[in-house]
């Protein structure tokens, strides 16, 4: 019998991580030939997005045409598609008039006729984290707390060469990986004294109320063994003009599909600035915000 579907207030909640292993990637590289297959089965247009499901690690399904993959947070749905939803399972489609709609299980559903993404679903057709299983379980942060230190370096992909940001009265998220916690953490400038932040659980944190003027600054990261890395970045008056496709979409995608779309200009230079776009929704523990975070601290493009 057909799952009744529903619209529903905006708002989800979910937990993930990024996979570092080489199984990983394999598993990533498997199902990408998936998500290929149903970009290009079918005649009918992008509609929307997948941002939420439950229980983790459902077995829900995707059906069009002759492909079926499993549902992940970021799977880009169309017209027509079926949803194979096990008992007391849900998931939620945002569609791109910003309707939400939930259908529960067991049974199938059927994406409704809707307004054309656009060219914003390439940023999501492009999210590898997508296929993740579990990714509620798995973590409570974008980056993953090591539950036994093994020496690894401290690697900060926000931070890569020429690494910048907008200039002015604002916060600053900052994530990485490798060391052994607790960190410290501090962040230098030319213009004053540096903010510092000792004893940091996870690496993992965001300055609020900052005033960054233009110029030259450094984040310096330590862990309790003494690994340290610092890495410049720049605050710059300037920044980067939207594309047509997205500068007056404010809806939740077009506000993720920004975050993505900065992330990968200029060679990942506004990594940082693309986070922070994330922050309001990631404190309401958005799945698609969580995911979309979790591929740009790990640099997965």
């Amino acid at each position: 019998m057909d799952p009744r579907a529903r619209t529903v207030a905006a708002g989800a909640r979910g937990m993930g991580r990024a996979h570092g292993s080489v199984i990983a990637v394999v598993f990533f590289m498997a199902m990408g030939c998936l998500a290929h297959a149903l970009a290009i089965a079918g005649d009918a247009a992008d509609v929307g997005v997948i941002v939420d499901y439950s229980p983790p690690g459902a077995m829900i399904y995707l059906q069009r045409g002759d492909t079926r993959q499993p549902v992940r947070i970021a799977t880009v749905v169309q017209a027509g598609d079926k949803i194979e939803l096990p008992a007391s399972s849900v998931v939620t489609v945002e569609l791109a008039d910003s309707r939400r709609m939930s259908s529960s299980g067991p049974g199938t559903w059927e994406v409704p006729a809707a307004p054309a993404l656009g060219s914003i679903a390439t940023y999501f057709h492009r999210i590898a984290l997508i296929m993740e299983p579990d990714y509620r379980v798995s973590a409570s942060a974008i980056t993953r707390t090591l539950k036994m230190c093994k020496g690894e370096p401290i690697v900060v992909p926000l931070l890569s060469q020429g690494a910048r940001v907008k200039a002015g009265e604002r916060g600053l998220s900052l994530a990485w990986r490798g060391g052994c916690p607790p960190y410290r953490l501090e962040l230098k400038s030319e213009h004053g004294a540096p903010r510092i932040e000792n004893g940091l659980a996870s690496p993992e944190f965001r300055f609020e109320q900052l005033s960054l003027q233009p110029g030259i600054y450094s984040v310096s990261i330590t862990d309790t063994v003494g690994t340290n890395v610092t890495l410049p970045f720049a605050a710059r008056i300037d920044a980067p003009a939207w594309p047509d496709s997205l500068a007056g979409n404010t809806s939740h995608i077009g506000t993720v599909a920004r975050a993505l779309w900065l992330a990968d200009i200029d060679e990942g230079a506004w990594r940082m600035d693309s986070l922070e776009l994330l922050v309001p929704l990631r404190r309401e523990h958005d799945p698609l915000a969580e995911t979309a975070s979790r591929q740009i601290v790990a640099q997965l493009h």
